[in-house]
């Protein structure tokens, strides 16, 4: 919205962002389009950045070598390392499972149809003029959640890091340093407090981030011993919560629309759908997990395995598996899983699946 002063603000929970800030961040952004680091980094390169008073380091990647929209995506610390790192090795799975999870913010370049309206009021209010190919799109990227407008936070740290991004990118491209990097070599920018001078390096790739999640502790004697003594029944078993690609308006205070999560068990040689249970926005996960895969073995015996492609979920039931001798892998492909969510994907677009 704009107020009686003129100055633009979008209204949230978490502040407005003054049209000094939007100016700032839309002027930085332009001068990252006119650099094209898109032409000497791809979207696995990234640039770690260190700004002042911050714990943790940004890091960003740089999007449009080899396709899609030119732009950058920010990620926070170690935790947005960790997000990125299993965004960039998810090419194996379906495109809905790698787009739902991503942590990030996003600037990229698209042309006027892309473009909402309260990103139209601003632009104008500030007098830009962009071309219809390269117009900037600022949004939020949260887990379980469709894309949304930037906070002010998130207004300030994208500034930051881009202003940053720009200014080391600038200085090592002067240098000459740009064109001898090796492929997956990673700009890092610090602020050096005792010379009161940003430091600009070209270091080694960053290594693939495994995803550490501690295991879930079973206690409950009784119910081990329970489980131990169900027949096995010689199925292997497919176990999932994906997030559907289609959106679900936010009745409770934060309006974002998020995207339905579906507890999914399934047969991987029938690839039958057992089971199947939509998952409230605040259930605790652990007990989602746990719920149906005890239910499941109370009601029809010991799986001999049981696959999952969720580091998080494999952290949740390994233990439980193991007291009742049941094998579970971590794997990129679960067929079953993916051909029930095809068809959930065409029913739920079509308005026909009611669960």
């Amino acid at each position: 919205m704009i107020d009686n002063s003129g100055d633009i603000k979008i209204v949230n929970s978490k502040g407005d962002i003054s049209s000094e800030l939007w100016g700032k961040l839309y002027q930085t952004v332009s001068l990252i389009k006119s650099l094209e680091p898109w032409k000497i980094f791809s979207e696995v390169d990234l640039a770690e950045i260190f700004l002042p008073e911050k714990d943790e380091p940004y890091y960003c990647s740089v999007l449009g070598m080899f396709h899609g929209n030119i732009g950058l995506c920010i990620y926070e610390g170690h935790n947005g390392l960790i997000n990125f790192s299993s965004y960039i090795n998810s090419s194996d799975f379906p495109d809905y499972i790698a787009e739902s999870r991503r942590n990030c913010l996003s600037c990229v370049f698209v042309d006027a149809s892309h473009i909402a309206e309260r990103d139209s009021s601003i632009i104008e209010k500030l007098n830009y003029n962009f071309s219809d190919e390269g117009i900037p799109l600022f949004r939020n990227h949260k887990a379980g959640f469709a894309p949304w407008y930037f906070s002010k936070g998130d207004a300030e740290i994208a500034a930051a890091v881009t202003e940053e991004f720009a200014r080391a990118y600038t200085e090592l491209a002067a240098c000459g340093a740009l064109a001898e990097m090796d492929r997956g070599e990673r700009i890092c920018t610090r602020y050096d407090k005792e010379t009161e001078s940003w430091i600009n390096e070209l270091l080694s790739p960053v290594e693939k981030i495994e995803v550490i999640t501690e295991s879930c502790i079973i206690t409950d004697e009784i119910l081990i011993r329970r489980l131990s003594k169900k027949p096995n029944n010689g199925v292997s078993l497919e176990f999932d919560l994906p997030y559907i690609p289609i959106t679900v308006e936010n009745g409770m205070t934060e309006k974002r629309p998020f995207y339905p999560r579906i507890a999914t068990l399934c047969d991987a040689a029938t690839l039958e759908s057992i089971e199947r249970y939509f998952v409230d926005i605040r259930e605790n996960q652990k007990d989602t997990v746990l719920g149906m895969i005890v239910k499941y073995i109370e009601e029809n015996g010991r799986p001999d395995e049981i696959f999952v492609r969720d580091a998080e979920i494999l952290g949740i039931i390994v233990n439980l598996c193991k007291e009742i001798d049941v094998s579970v892998h971590l794997t990129n492909s679960l067929r079953a899983v993916d051909y029930f969510m095809q068809e959930i994907i065409i029913m739920m677009n079509r308005g026909e699946y009611d669960g």
